[in-house]
């Protein structure tokens, strides 16, 4: 293994290609993480920019600790604990994001799953790269591991408060637009229903009875012109 150098003013723990290589995507992986974590806090929960950008913000964590191992392995001695913190990073992202893809109740493991694993990430580079930044190679060394907890667990404990405020607040909400919808769907005229007459009201009504006598009188058969007889009351005298 080639002895440690300095590039672009950092020093380096190997000049071997295989080491730089890995050591490339490992800064690449890691900027972008810090990027696309700091989008994914600071966007709407459930937009679509939130969606992407905690998703390249997973992607970049996994990258992240699979170069941390391969730099672990070739350098054990110097940089194990990056093994150690990658590994406590990409448990605690994959925590939150299989919390959120699972549909699991309640915001808490998915914002806290997230803040820890960019914590963790943080935390990694200034104890790596602390003791060779400016003014930050005044701290003690005990500073650069917790230095980055101390400032950002008060950001997730209030993004945690904020997620349980809102969520009863966004549920009450919906319970008091249910009776509303409800109102306004009862004052929907309704088309008519379309049932089947009963069958006492599908009767045809009974034909009407003529009397016979009047019906031969006025039947087609009758005679025209012949005068219609009236019955004599009994009793009156025979006019001559």
């Amino acid at each position: 293994m080639a002895a440690a150098s300095r590039i672009v003013g950092d020093q380096v723990g190997s000049t071997a290609p295989v080491f730089l290589a890995i050591l490339a995507v490992h800064v690449i992986a890691g900027l972008t993480a810090v990027i696309t974590g700091a989008i994914a806090a600071l966007a709407r929960k459930g937009s679509p920019r939130h969606i992407r950008a905690g998703r390249r913000y997973y992607l970049a964590i996994t990258t992240v600790f699979a170069t941390a191992a391969g730099l672990a392995v070739m350098r054990w001695s110097q940089d194990y604990y990056l093994l150690i913190i990658g590994a406590v990073a990409f448990t605690a992202a994959t925590t939150g994001y299989l919390h959120r893809r699972r549909h699991r109740p309640g915001d808490t493991g998915h914002i806290a799953g997230m803040g820890i694993a960019y914590t963790a990430m943080l935390t990694a580079f200034y104890v790596d790269n602390g003791p060779h930044l400016p003014l930050w190679d005044r701290l003690p060394t005990l500073a650069f591991w917790l230095l980055p907890s101390a400032l950002a667990a008060p950001i997730i404990i209030r993004a945690l408060i904020r997620a349980k405020k809102t969520r009863p607040a966004a549920r009450h909400q919906r319970r008091r637009n249910e009776p509303t919808l409800s109102r306004s769907a009862r004052a929907v005229p309704r088309p008519p229903s379309r049932r089947p007459r009963p069958a006492a009201a599908r009767r045809r009504p009974p034909p009407t009875v003529r009397c016979p006598a009047r019906s031969a009188r006025t039947g087609p058969g009758a005679r025209a012109g012949t005068p219609r007889r009236t019955r004599r009351p009994s009793g009156s005298p025979h006019t001559m």
